[in-house]
């Protein structure tokens, strides 16, 4: 006890987590809470498991096809 947090981020998702990080590159002292039992296991714990072509550009559409066959 006795020691002071700079900022809390609530989730460790994707987003949580990287913000998280910034900050602390930052120097800033930072808590993350998270409903579930570690970083990532939310709703964005596999949403990077499926290759997609619905991206809003030709270039993102292009990655994505190039992707699927590594």
């Amino acid at each position: 006890m006795g020691e002071s947090t700079d900022a809390v981020v609530v989730g460790a998702g994707v987003i949580g987590s990287s913000i998280a990080l910034e900050l602390a590159r930052s120097g800033l002292r930072v808590v993350v809470v998270d409903k579930f039992g570690g970083a990532g296991n939310g709703s964005t714990s596999a949403s990077s498991a499926v290759v997609r072509f619905t991206y809003p550009t030709i270039a993102g559409v292009k990655a994505a096809w190039e992707s699927r066959h590594c």
